[in-house]
């Protein structure tokens, strides 16, 4: 597993868990009504199918979490303040994800659940690192 903290607004934390094996990406918020517990859980997509990892290859992965202020029109539910990157060091390839949060649910300590949006980004390696690939300067004509 790889875990990071990550706020979720300006009151609360989300613990985003990545389980190494399934691919799957989890961001847990505390209860702030029942303290011990969860009001909060989001789960993603195959991780492992949004970075292209193969089958028959061992992911590699690598996670951060950082600011996202995304402006949302008006309503109780808006993205988190957080966003978390997962890369996979094989293939070099990033994806993003976040959470829609509604705040008035936390404050009564209603439970929340859904999806964890987002999805591939990029590639973070655009040079070939194996010989004879594209990039390889003992491949040039």
């Amino acid at each position: 597993l790889t875990l990071a903290t990550g706020p979720i607004d300006e009151e609360v934390e989300g613990l985003y868990v990545l389980d190494h094996v399934t691919g799957e990406l989890q961001c847990w918020v505390m209860n702030s009504r029942r303290p011990g517990t969860f009001s909060g859980l989001f789960k993603s997509t195959s991780v492992l199918t949004d970075l292209g990892v193969a089958a028959d290859k061992a992911p590699k992965f690598v996670m951060v979490t950082g600011q996202y202020n995304l402006r949302a029109a008006g309503g109780t539910t808006r993205p988190a303040t957080s966003i978390v990157y997962v890369a996979d060091a094989n293939s070099g390839n990033v994806a993003a994800y976040w959470v829609m949060w509604n705040r008035s649910a936390f404050n009564t300590g209603a439970p929340q659940a859904g999806p964890m949006l987002g999805g591939p980004i990029g590639k973070g390696r655009t040079a070939a690192i194996r010989p004879g690939g594209a990039a390889d300067p003992g491949n040039q004509p």
